[in-house]
């Protein structure tokens, strides 16, 4: 090979004096001189990568004195497993721990939690013998709901289909809900009443709607009819509809005795004033809950 040319020596990016012809290839000055190649540059120490620092989120814990320190720090773990399985930021979480004092109670501890989930309430409830296996139970269910939450905002998107109304099956946990507590009807009050508008959605959104709120039933305005409906989960995990045309009309006070007689866990009216529907519930403290539709003015 003869001598590199200027040109060459710029095509092949040879400063003048580095380098010169070898055979096939090139060999450096320093090579030449020293009959060594030249060690590799020194390049600059990096830093050591830190590890990444777990997002942390606020959590509000309320436990029985009964509830020990290592269950409390089980039940914060949970909480942060389920955040981690989150697609969705974690802003908030509730959680309480309460051991019922009447050995009569089956199952006596009950755990609550709330998430606030990308400015979206999720939440479970939930009792056991133990108040670890309530934790356990918790996180599952929580888990669960957090999946169908991410369903919902696909069926929000359309992204997928619609069942006609009917029954769909979740993956639900009836077992593990709390029980009632055994009050008299004399001793009964309405202690809840709950008024806003309802959102429009499909029964198979709603379903979803109920899942991730875990709730025993959901009130909402059907997209298709324009009334009120609502969906409910029965005790083998099926979920159903109950829809305006088939509701009866109560004034509240008969709604709350059809409640007694009944010994349902809703009923579900139409209210002959507003002929809007209405929820008349039990609360598990025995006690009454109402939710009614916001009338507009």
């Amino acid at each position: 090979m003869g001598r590199l040319t200027p040109r060459l020596r710029r095509f092949w990016g040879i400063r003048p004096g580095e380098l010169r012809p070898h055979g096939r290839g090139f060999r450096s000055r320093h090579e030449r001189l020293t009959g060594a190649p030249p060690s590799p540059p020194a390049r600059p120490p990096e830093a050591a990568a830190e590890p990444a620092a777990e997002e942390a989120f606020p959590i509000s814990l309320v436990a029985d004195e009964a509830v020990g320190e290592e269950v409390k720090e089980h039940a914060l773990d949970a909480l942060r497993g389920v955040a981690r399985h989150s697609s969705r930021p974690v802003l908030h979480a509730r959680m309480t721990l309460h051991v019922h004092g009447d050995p009569a109670v089956e199952r006596p501890a009950v755990a609550k939690a709330s998430l606030d989930v990308g400015r979206r309430p999720v939440r479970a409830h939930v009792a056991a013998e133990q108040m670890v296996e309530a934790i356990d139970l918790l996180e599952r269910r929580l888990r669960r709901n957090l999946e169908d939450l991410e369903e919902l905002g696909r069926a929000h998107r359309h992204e997928t289909g619609t069942e006609p109304p009917g029954e769909w099956r979740h993956g639900s946990l009836p077992t593990a809900r709390p029980a009632y507590f055994p009050r008299l009807p004399e001793e009964r009050e309405l202690i809840r009443r709950k008024t806003f508008a309802l959102t429009a959605l499909t029964p198979e959104q709603a379903a979803l709607e109920m899942q991730v709120l875990d709730h025993d039933f959901h009130l909402f305005t059907n997209a298709e009819s324009d009334e009120e409906n609502v969906v409910y989960q029965r005790p083998d995990g099926t979920v159903a509809l109950a829809q305006f045309a088939s509701a009866p009309v109560l004034l509240l006070e008969d709604a709350v005795e059809r409640l007694n007689l009944s010994g349902e866990r809703f009923v579900f009216f139409v209210e002959p004033q507003t002929r809007r529907g209405s929820v008349l519930y039990r609360r598990y403290d025995g006690h009454y809950g109402l939710i009614e539709p916001e009338v507009p003015r």
